[in-house]
């Protein structure tokens, strides 16, 4: 979906720059507020 490097969708994460959140030791990402931000910046 972000088309980029999965080190990079981690680093991005860790930032707060997209929706995420750590569940136990992995990383997830909330699609539908992923979806939502791609929606604003249009």
């Amino acid at each position: 979906m972000l088309r980029v490097n999965k080190r990079t969708a981690y680093r991005l994460a860790v930032k707060g720059e997209i929706p995420a959140f750590k569940f136990g030791r992995s990383w997830r990402i909330d699609s539908n507020k992923l979806e939502g931000i791609f929606k604003t910046k249009k």
